[in-house]
This record gives C-alpha cells, structure tokens and sequence, in this order.
C-alpha cells in the first residue's frame, strides 16, 4: 500500500488541496443535480417527496433518473476540471486503464466473497441482509429495468470515477500516499450513504477500503467499476428475493 501506483508514469494532477476543493466541488454539483432531478420528477408525476428523502418512501423512478443525470453532468465537469491542469491526461488521471482476464477474475471473486460474507455476518446479528430504503426503492418503480441499469452501471460508474478515481488519484501523489489516500476516498464515500443506518455506513466504509486496494494493486479504476457493480447486482437480487416472498 506504500508504494506507487502501477503504472508506468506518474499521472500530472491537481495539489492535495486543489483536489480537496475540486472534490467539494463535484460533490455540491453531485447533490444540486441529484435534488433538482427528484424534484422535477416528483412535480411531473404530481407526487410528494417527503423531507426524509433518502428514507423509505424514496423513488425508485427518481432515483434511476438522477443517477443518469449526474453521471452526464457530473462526469463532464471531472473533465473539465482535469483538462484545467495543465498537461494532465484524462485517461491517466481517472485511471482507465485496461485490465487482465486474470485480474477481472481474481477481484470479481474477491467482491463476491465479501459481499456474501457482509451478508452473512450481518443475518448472525439478526439484521435485515436487505434494508427498508432498498425494498422501498424496489417496489416504487414498475420500470426495474431503469433501476437495475442505474445501480449495476450508471452509479458504479460514476462514483468509483470520481472517489477511486479523480479523488484517489490526486491524494495519493500528496503527502497522504496511497494508504491515506484508500482511507480518506472510503470516508468520503460512506458520507454519500447516509440513508442507511451507523452499521450500514460502516459496512459501506469497508467496502471503500476494499475497492480502493483493489484500484491501487491493479493501477485501474476498472477494477473497482467491475467490484462495485457485482456488489450492486447481488443487491439487488436479494432485494428481489425479499421483495417477492
């Protein structure tokens, strides 16, 4: 975890606080794209969104929506932002960077193992393995498709581009190095999960800390893509599962 990240040139990026101002940046954009998209959808279906807007009377419709629209708007402006230093590469930058059948395999494996073992761990304490938000989200839609689209490709897209990679990127080449860099993206992404429970964030908190070893032993941001999206996917089967029983 202390040595550099596993390519063959150091990616040019922004300074550690450049990157911290340009990540809040996203980060109030991500939240002004995501609520003007709810609200929208919520006035053209003549519905009201409750002041617990992550809660369970969340929309599924909404929320596959605003997961679109901030991929698109969201996306764009991490490449602006990098095309504004001077000589940075976008593609080195967010890291996209092809991977191995071997290493596609390996971590597709490893997320599999986790998630179940999270699962398990969580049903031995007598927890729901699937949460209120996740079956409201579920059952207020009739258009799964958009859901499973949204959660499977749109959201892990997005938000591994931007956590491991704009902002895993930039941190790592400050003093912070990787280690700090893996822990501060896995913070910061726990944040954005604020509809689930402590245990719930927690959990999202760990899994941060495993995509991001994953990110910084494969060189690539595809990695976690690929984890995260496997991660989402058994969600939503056992979300499925509970929904039809």
């Amino acid at each position: 975890m202390k040595k550099p990240l596993p390519q063959k040139n150091q990616p040019v990026t922004w300074g550690l606080y450049a990157t911290v101002i340009w990540g809040a940046l996203v980060t109030v954009v991500y939240a002004a794209v995501q609520f003007t998209v709810i609200q929208a959808y919520m006035r053209g279906t003549q519905e009201r969104l409750s002041n617990r807007s992550l809660d369970n009377e969340y929309n599924g419709a909404a929320l596959s929506l605003s997961s679109f629209a901030t991929l698109t708007i969201c996306g764009l402006l991490l490449c602006v932002i990098i095309k504004l230093k001077k000589k940075a590469i976008i593609s080195d930058y967010l890291a996209t960077h092809k991977i191995s059948i071997r290493q596609v395999l390996y971590w597709s494996l490893a997320a599999l193992i986790f998630t179940l073992s999270i699962d398990s761990l969580t049903y031995l304490q007598g927890r729901p393995v699937v949460v209120e938000f996740m079956t409201s989200v579920y059952t207020s839609t009739s258009q799964l498709w958009l859901l499973y689209l949204a959660l499977i490709i749109t959201a892990p897209l997005f938000e591994e581009l931007f956590f491991r990679g704009f902002l895993l990127t930039g941190l790592s080449q400050s003093r912070l190095g990787n280690t700090g860099a893996v822990i501060v993206t896995s913070l910061a992404w726990s944040v954005i999960h604020l509809q689930y429970d402590l245990y719930g964030v927690f959990t999202i908190f760990i899994t941060g800390l495993l995509l991001g070893v994953a990110r910084v032993k494969t060189g690539s941001v595809v990695t976690p893509i690929l984890m995260h999206a496997i991660m989402n996917g058994i969600a939503l089967i056992e979300t499925a599962i509970v929904v039809s029983q």
